[in-house]
């Protein structure tokens, strides 16, 4: 009687697997791909089908972009209207220009700022393009800044780039993000100049009213003291007491000859005694008691003229001052009735032609090499899972058999 014969579907024993010589795994990888080539790919072709389906559903998005460049205007703010004004300014200590020599503010704050989104949402209607309420406003937000794109390039322009399924509000919407920003900087620029006018103004306040107070003090005290011009007057004094000096020496000396020929007892020379008296009261009258330049003494002329020229110093002080603000205050109020572009469109954006997205052949090409490599592994597990179960079946033969 013949012995039966061993079915070749049966699995090996586990005696003659330890024994046989191992598969490289490249090997078993190749021989598993050579086995299950018709699931792999059917796997793919129905993954790269689907997603070119959904592919297709999906609506196409332009974007368009503009380019623009801020104004050549020198510094903004108090120095670029001051000019050569404001470094006499700052070196009389009439006005502290300290922090005001810094750049203005970037121009990106504007072009991302809260009221440009408000203004595109409301101007192009886009709740309707992302089909979301109208108050979910931060919703709007998220969405749109991921269409709205604002970069600053190295060669100091802006671009805004603008996204929407129609190409033609695409290249709308890049346009009108620096339309709305110039309007928000011409707003924003007012309310400096605004401010800085109304400084100014006040400022003018303080020096007509300093000025009149100093202008009253010197008047009284000119009224008082009847010093109207110090230098001329100095020079004057010097004069007047000069002459009187040389006529009391000129007098002594004539005294002095008339004893030596005379005596003491001539008439001649008691009539010039009394006379260089005379001389010397006055002489004593100049420099003790006021009237020869003004009404103060001579001795306090040094005093009383150095107050007057402090007082007329600062009087002065005050209408350079109010010299150089009046123009500036002039420009400023000129400024600030004068809107001016902030940004210059240098290339407008234009309706695109091609798509941005969705790149449907880069959706396909990763959903086909995706879905192979993923139906791969999942072969993979199915196959360690199959050995690991075979091993386990194993395993408790054999444990049947010994006991």
């Amino acid at each position: 009687m013949t012995a039966p014969q061993t079915s070749p579907t049966v699995e090996p024993r586990l005696e003659d697997r330890q024994g046989a010589l191992p598969i490289p795994p490249g090997v078993q990888l190749l021989q598993l791909v050579q086995r299950h080539w018709k699931f792999l790919l059917g796997s793919v072709v129905l993954t790269t089908g689907v997603t070119l389906g959904v592919s297709f559903l999906i609506p196409n998005w332009y974007e368009a972009t503009v380019s623009a460049v801020p104004s050549s205007r020198g510094l903004p703010g108090l120095e670029s209207v001051l000019g050569a004004a404001a470094g006499v300014l700052r070196d009389i200590g009439a006005l502290r220009l300290g922090s005001l020599g810094q750049q203005g503010y970037n121009f990106l704050v504007i072009l991302e700022s809260r009221r440009l989104k408000d203004s595109l949402i409301e101007r192009f209607r886009l709740w309707e393009l992302y089909d979301l309420p109208d108050t979910a406003r931060h919703r709007l937000y998220r969405k749109l800044e991921k269409d709205l794109e604002v970069t600053y390039e190295l060669n100091g322009n802006y671009t805004v780039t603008a996204r929407h399924t129609d190409p033609q509000k695409a290249a709308a919407m890049a346009n009108a993000a620096i339309e709305v920003a110039n309007a928000i900087a011409a707003e924003v620029t007012q309310q400096e100049s605004g401010q800085l006018r109304r400084y100014l103004e006040s400022r003018l306040a303080r020096l007509d009213s300093a000025a009149a107070q100093v202008a009253d003090s010197l008047r009284l005290f000119s009224r008082q003291t009847l010093v109207f011009s110090p230098l001329d007057q100095a020079q004057a004094a010097a004069k007047a007491l000069a002459e009187l000096k040389a006529q009391a020496l000129s007098q002594q000396i004539l005294l002095e000859a008339l004893r030596q020929a005379y005596g003491e007892s001539d008439p001649v020379v008691r009539a010039q005694q009394r006379l260089l008296e005379e001389v010397r009261q006055q002489l004593q009258q100049a420099e003790q008691r006021p009237g020869l330049v003004g009404d103060f003494p001579l001795r306090e002329a040094a005093g009383v003229g150095l107050r007057f020229l402090r007082l007329y110093t600062e009087l002065e002080t005050y209408q350079r001052v109010r010299s150089l603000l009046l123009p500036t205050l002039e420009q400023v109020r000129l400024d600030e009735q004068r809107a001016r572009p902030v940004l210059y469109v240098v290339d407008p954006a234009v309706p695109p032609q091609l798509k941005a997205y969705p790149k449907r052949l880069l959706l396909a090409l990763g959903a086909a090499i995706g879905s192979a490599v993923l139906s791969l592994l999942a072969l993979l597990l199915w196959q360690r899972w199959r050995e690991w179960r075979a091993l386990m079946q194993d395993d408790h033969l054999r444990a049947g058999q010994e006991g």
